[in-house]
């Protein structure tokens, strides 16, 4: 009699400490669920695995629920901005188009056919932009000589530069990095530069050009702005433009392993690309 009674008090026990061990785990789910303690603090147990897991889980559907979020403010914004850009273009498309309907004249055509040309040429940047972002776009990287690409989009964009004889060659994109390179000399022709100073650095694994121009000195409160899409200046209103050259070329530099940065110069604002060097 006396060993059944001892028998039945084992089980009692067995189970009081099933339970309490029962009851731990919930509340460490519990626990770990609504954050207020950390992975590290319990041991690795079977249980301990899969609550592990699963709070893996809830922070992998956390960080997708924020990526949502982002593309979803992200794609609201792009949405604002392609509606502010093309309003003033499709406005003026219309007018015209009910000028020539009441007087049945030719004149305003090649007014159409400018307002048609900045349509097409946003719609471009803004695909061009969008692919870049999303690493679509192919790159074909190759040894180039760093002073004629420099010289190119001097030509090109008409725009003198005071460059030395440098032999450095890049591992890019030639037709691309003429592009980014080309934009920024663009961006300081349109806002008054005559010619730009160039120098070039070399550095173990990249190469550094600091590109000065002879403009207005840009706030340094608009630093981190001025690559963004569609951002223009606080006082260049009256200059004609999208703010989409400067973005262009940070996401063609990115794109290929570089970047872009301003600061401050002596007579102007500097641009500071950098470039991965070709090690041969």
């Amino acid at each position: 009699m006396e060993w059944i009674i001892g028998f039945l008090i084992l089980i009692i026990i067995v189970l009081v400490i099933v339970n309490l061990k029962f009851k731990r785990e919930l509340n460490l789910i519990d626990s770990i669920l609504d954050g207020s303690i950390l992975q590290e603090e319990f041991d690795e147990k079977m249980v301990s695995k899969l609550i592990t897991k699963l709070k893996k889980k809830v922070q992998a559907l956390d960080l997708r629920e924020e990526e949502a979020m982002s593309q979803k403010s992200n794609t609201q914004s792009l949405i604002s901005d392609i509606s502010h850009q093309t309003k003033t273009p499709l406005s003026n498309i219309s007018m015209y188009i009910d000028l020539m309907e009441r007087g049945k004249t030719l004149e305003y055509l090649p007014i159409l056919k400018s307002q048609t040309d900045k349509l097409i040429f946003l719609n471009e940047q803004l695909i061009k932009g969008s692919r870049l972002e999303q690493g679509m776009i192919a790159l074909h990287r190759e040894p180039v000589l760093l002073t004629d690409l420099i010289n190119t989009a001097s030509a090109s964009e008409n725009i003198k530069v005071n460059l030395k004889d440098s032999d450095l060659r890049v591992f890019v994109d030639e037709k691309w990095t003429l592009e980014a390179i080309s934009n920024v000399f663009n961006n300081a022709k349109k806002y008054g530069s005559k010619e730009l100073n160039i120098n070039i650095k070399r550095g173990s694994v990249y190469c550094y050009i600091s590109i000065e121009d002879e403009n207005k000195l840009i706030p340094e409160s608009e630093y981190s702005k001025i690559f963004q899409r569609f951002y223009r200046g606080s006082d260049i209103e009256n200059q004609e433009g999208y703010g989409l050259g400067l973005y262009i070329s940070r996401e063609i530099l990115l794109s290929e392993g570089g970047g872009i940065k301003i600061q401050r110069g002596n007579s102007g604002n500097i641009f500071l690309i950098t470039l991965p060097l070709y090690l041969d």
